[in-house]
């Protein structure tokens, strides 16, 4: 089953998604806290991350840390934010998409499901993972 990490600080908007997501068959792990949606993202994969950037503890933040660690990460984040202006300092990532709250349900299922079916995609083109890479041998 593919897994979804939702990150939202309004406790109506975070179970909606959830329930949603939930419905359409994917495992679904949701927090309201950036700090603990960081641990998350340490602890194990994803093959999409929604994202809410006005949040307590900074979604811009969170944002700013998985370019850090993780620059492929980024392409398995939907931004959902009322703070599109915002998004603009994001513009050079290679974000998955935005979408602008208050959303459509048809939207954001479509956009997760068109970011899980790039996930798949990417790891299928990546083939086995091997750690016998130029200059990395032991």
């Amino acid at each position: 089953m593919k897994k979804v990490l939702v990150i939202e600080n309004d406790q109506v908007v975070l179970v909606l998604i959830s329930h949603i997501l939930s419905r359409q068959s994917y495992v679904v792990h949701a927090t309201s806290d950036a700090f603990e949606a960081d641990r998350l993202l340490q602890d194990g994969p994803y093959d999409a991350i929604l994202l809410d950037l006005k949040m307590p503890h900074g979604g811009v933040e969170l944002i700013r840390k998985i370019a850090e660690r993780d620059p492929e990460m980024l392409k398995k984040v939907i931004v959902v934010t009322g703070a599109i202006l915002e998004t603009q300092a994001f513009a050079d990532m290679p974000l998955h998409a935005t979408i602008k709250k208050p959303f459509e349900v048809a939207s954001l299922v479509e956009a997760v499901r068109r970011c899980v079916e790039s996930s798949d995609r990417e790891t299928e083109d990546r083939g086995p993972r091997t750690e016998d890479r130029a200059g990395g041998g032991s």
